[in-house]
């Protein structure tokens, strides 16, 4: 379900319409919260490494926030608050969640691009890459820095920016700009 605009809100508020009941009324905001659930438990599994599992939660999310709008619609249960709470889980739905899925798959693949080098074959070398072990530095045995091949730095400020585009780009639908 989109944001209402001033207008619609407006609109909503003039209209003689019947009342909705109290289960139309919660159905349109529960589709909402398990597209929210969805989007958290993407990062979950992505946080696991767990990526494939992560693309259905968002799979599974991207649904359920497709059909609050028209559930909302169809029982005549569309509402100012469920309009905001649409807007706050979509900015973690389609912004934080693929943002961090997308960090989480870039560091660990870059962590096995620099781990699958002949020099770090063995596993407690591997682990030493990734930041763990008695290492802990981020350097394997060839003196390869896990990181080499894109930043953590930079690949955090991308997702940081992607989250704020997603942001502004939700307030301008908002208002309608």
């Amino acid at each position: 379900m989109a944001p209402l605009s001033r207008a619609l809100r407006a609109e909503l508020k003039s209209e003689e319409r019947p009342q909705p009941s109290a289960l139309a009324l919660i159905c349109p905001s529960a589709l909402t919260l398990c597209a929210l659930c969805c989007g958290m438990s993407a990062m979950r599994a992505a946080s696991r490494g767990e990526f494939s599992g992560a693309l259905v939660w968002l799979g599974l999310s991207a649904i359920a926030d497709g059909l609050d709008g028209h559930a909302a619609r169809r029982l005549n249960a569309v509402t100012a608050f469920g309009g905001e709470l649409d807007s706050l889980c979509d900015l973690v739905d389609f912004g934080a969640a693929p943002a961090l899925v997308v960090y989480e798959w870039a560091t660990q693949w870059d962590a096995r691009r620099v781990c699958s080098n002949a020099a770090c074959s063995q596993l407690a070398v591997c682990s030493a890459a990734r930041g763990g072990g008695e290492a802990g530095r981020g350097v394997c045995a060839s003196g390869l820095n896990a990181k080499t091949f894109v930043s953590d730095n930079v690949l955090w400020l991308a997702c940081l920016l992607y989250v704020c585009c997603a942001a502004y780009r939700l307030l301008r639908f908002y208002f309608g700009a």
